[in-house]
């Protein structure tokens, strides 16, 4: 596995968690004084991999260097 982790997850865990990981910034950086939307915040941490339902999870670089990749999605 990339980066030596061996541990695998879900979905549904992976999202969990960037909505945790997000409410807990935008809750911390407001205390600080910051001018943030927290449920703007967890909007965009719940739906920021939609793309990938339509196209897939390809990398950008991987995409640009293998044009033939769109036959395949």
């Amino acid at each position: 596995m990339a980066g030596g982790n061996a541990r695998s997850g879900n979905l549904a865990e992976h999202h969990y968690l960037v909505a945790m990981i997000g409410w807990q910034l935008a809750t911390l950086v407001t205390k600080k004084g910051a001018n943030i939307d927290a449920d703007k915040v967890l909007h965009f941490c719940l739906l920021h991999d939609l793309g990938e339902l339509f196209g897939g999870d390809i990398g950008m670089y991987y995409a640009k260097a293998n044009p033939v990749k769109d036959r395949f999605l």
